[in-house]
């Protein structure tokens, strides 16, 4: 039987803090959780379980559950973030077998999956069961890697009912790595060319009907962190504020404002960027940019214009920040009268469309 990756890392929540608790929020921040508080913080963290696993958050840990009705093709529970990281990272988490029987058939892992749900990446604490591996002799408890196309690497013989599980990446390098408590130090399990490109982080326990032996299991998790690694937060913004329209995703249609702007005066485009409720500016997040404007449906070439009204002898597309807001002037001297469309990028990198009408 083939070891069928863990797709379901990408949606699974735990209670994390920011360093500063998100008053000082920023790109590359490092998180910090040690599950200490009774429930999940589901600003920064979803939930996911199925197939009759289950996952819960109390007395300084979070626990996975799977009961011996556990059933399907595959069955799981766990915390994923909301935060993503691009780039090089470090992550870890300690885990425990508190209910641990012999050749379970579960696995245990942390892992980086792409955003768009294309990869993962994960170090497991497995448990082989009926059916796993048949033949190729692999012992029963083990540490592994796991990365596309689906296989394990690194198979590591253990007896070690807790320890630490860690996962790195360097340019597109990822590797995998547990903690010897015997050796006091981290020992090497595999690495491999894998996912280069942004990646949710996640923990989880799970199992399939073709190995999974009915068994009651429970696992737990503790001190998750992200050692190093540029975090991501998930902007909302909230504007532009009238007399322009609201800002859409990119590609909608927008809401065009109901009065056309003369041309050769300046638009003041002012919104704000929060996360969970909290409004960001700088130096907290980066400011969010012009990247494109099209007039009719035609592109224009916002490199040769000076659109910024404060700085009209540069090409400055940066908004800048006030006490709780962002603003930018916008300079139509040099537009032609007509429809446009404006595309602002925030500071987690995803765009938003607006409206507005020269005359």
């Amino acid at each position: 039987m083939h070891h069928e990756s863990n797709r379901f890392f990408v949606r699974l929540v735990t209670t994390i803090w920011l360093i500063g608790v998100l008053s000082q929020a920023a790109f590359g921040q490092v998180i910090f959780d040690n599950f200490n508080a009774s429930t999940p913080n589901t600003s920064l963290w979803s939930l996911y379980q199925s197939g009759g696993p289950a996952v819960s958050q109390g007395q300084g840990r979070v626990t996975v559950s799977l009961p011996e009705t556990s059933a399907g093709d595959v069955f799981y529970a766990g915390y994923s973030s909301i935060p993503w990281i691009v780039g090089d990272y470090d992550i870890q988490v300690d885990y425990a077998l508190p209910v641990w029987p012999f050749a379970s058939g579960v696995r245990v892992g942390l892992s980086a999956v792409a955003t768009d749900g294309s990869e993962d990446m994960a170090v497991e604490r497995i448990s082989f069961g009926d059916n796993d591996f048949e033949g190729y002799g692999y012992p029963t408890d083990a540490y592994l890697a796991h990365y596309p196309p689906d296989n394990p690497q690194g198979i590591t013989a253990t007896n070690d009912k807790a320890g630490t599980l860690r996962l790195t990446r360097t340019g597109d390098i990822t590797a995998a790595y547990y903690w010897s408590a015997s050796l006091k130090r981290w020992e090497y399990i595999h690495s491999a060319q894998a996912f280069a490109g942004p990646v949710y982080f996640g923990l989880s326990a799970w199992s399939h009907d073709y190995c999974f032996t009915k068994q009651r299991v429970k696992v737990s998790f503790d001190n998750f962190r992200v050692n190093s690694g540029n975090v991501i937060l998930p902007i909302t913004p909230i504007g532009l504020v009238a007399p322009l329209g609201q800002l859409v995703p990119e590609g909608s249609v927008p809401d065009y404002p109901k009065q056309a702007f003369n041309r050769g005066g300046n638009l003041a485009l002012k919104l704000k960027q929060t996360f969970s409720g909290r409004t960001l500016t700088a130096p907290q997040v980066s400011a969010p940019k012009i990247v494109s404007l099209f007039r009719d449906g035609r592109s224009v070439d916002i490199s040769t214009l000076y659109l910024d009204a404060k700085t009209p002898t540069s090409h400055n597309l940066l908004f800048s920040a006030d006490s709780n807001s962002w603003s930018y002037c916008l300079r139509t001297t040099k537009l032609k009268v007509g429809i446009y469309i404006i595309t602002l990028e925030m500071s987690d990198g995803r765009r938003y469309d607006a409206g507005f009408q020269l005359q």
